[in-house]
This record gives C-alpha cells, structure tokens and sequence, in this order.
C-alpha cells in the first residue's frame, strides 16, 4: 500500500511540475536496475530520439559464487524501438531483432574457490553463462514487444528526472544522464 501511496504521489508531483504541457522525453535517461534472483545489478540507459525510436542500453555485472565457483561477469544488452504517445501514456514497442548482447573487455572473471580451473574451461562456463543471459534478456524483449508494448503510465519529465508508472502502477524515475546511445 505504502508502496502505491508514493508511486501516486510521484506520479502526480512530477506531473503538476510539467504544467500539463507537452513532455520533452528526448535525450538520454539513466537508472539503476537488478535482477537479484539472478545476482545482476547495474545501470539502464534510455535514449529517446527525435524520430519517435528509443534505445535501451543495460551495462550490468552478474556476481555469483558457490562452494565450487565464483564469477564476476560484465555485460552490455542493447535493444531499440519505437515510442507512441497513446491518451497520455508512453507506449515503447521493443524491436527484438535488434538485440545485441556483449561481454564487457576485462570483467570476466571465473575462478575455482579451491584450485585452479583451466582456461579452457573458464572459457566454457563464460560461454555458457553468455548463452543463458542472452536468452533470458531475449526473451523478456520479446515479450515486451508484444502488443501493447511496454506502457508507461502518467509519464512526466520534471527537471532532470523522467518519472512514470509502469502498466503495473509501480512508479519507475530515471535521470538525465550525459551518456548517449
């Protein structure tokens, strides 16, 4: 409850700050994300054009580590689409095929928390875990370009903060970032 008390309360201060006026969307958006479950945290990046398409960049690090293994792997997910304004929402429709997933040069480690794993083998879990992520993150552009898209509710820009609500009613806010894609 709290939880959707403060995402109104967002919603609504951003959108008074915006004096109901036509929102400046473009130019490029930054936020922190996870996904704990699967040990990934890092940053989005957003950037609208001018021609109505997006770009959405995640620069993350999967963290994992067990009794037999441990791993720090930096990667980079890339993805574009098209926006449309629907009745005062912000309709993203992903483009899948445009999915592109990337190591990051010098963050992949893999180590034996007892020994030493060849090379060869390091080299095998990383392909392995780069398959899985791929997949994962494919996946879940595949279903956000599923009609209607992703929608963003109440979306308002009030400085240098984009705030909206996410068709789930929880309040999403990304910054302006110097960053462009």
């Amino acid at each position: 409850m709290r939880a959707t008390v403060y995402a109104g309360a967002l919603a609504l201060a951003l959108c008074a700050a915006c004096g109901g006026g036509g929102m400046a969307v473009e130019g490029a958006w930054m936020r922190p994300v996870a996904e704990p479950d699967l040990g990934v945290a890092g940053m989005e990046y957003l950037t609208f054009a001018s021609d109505s398409t997006f770009t959405v960049v995640n620069e993350m690090t999967l963290e994992y580590e067990d009794s037999v293994f441990g791993c720090s792997l930096g990667f980079r997910t890339r993805v574009s689409g098209r926006r449309f304004d629907r009745d005062g929402a912000l309709e993203l429709v992903y483009s899948p095929e445009s999915f592109e997933l990337d190591t990051v040069a010098g963050r992949v480690a893999i180590s034996a928390v007892a020994g030493v794993l060849p090379e060869a083998v390091r080299n095998a879990m990383a392909a392995d875990l780069m398959r899985g992520l791929s997949e994962y993150y494919r996946s879940v552009y595949e279903e956000f370009s599923s009609s209607p898209g992703l929608v963003l509710e109440r979306p308002a820009v009030s400085g240098d903060v984009f705030g909206a609500l996410s068709g789930d009613s929880v309040a999403v806010r990304w910054t302006r970032s110097v960053r462009g894609e």
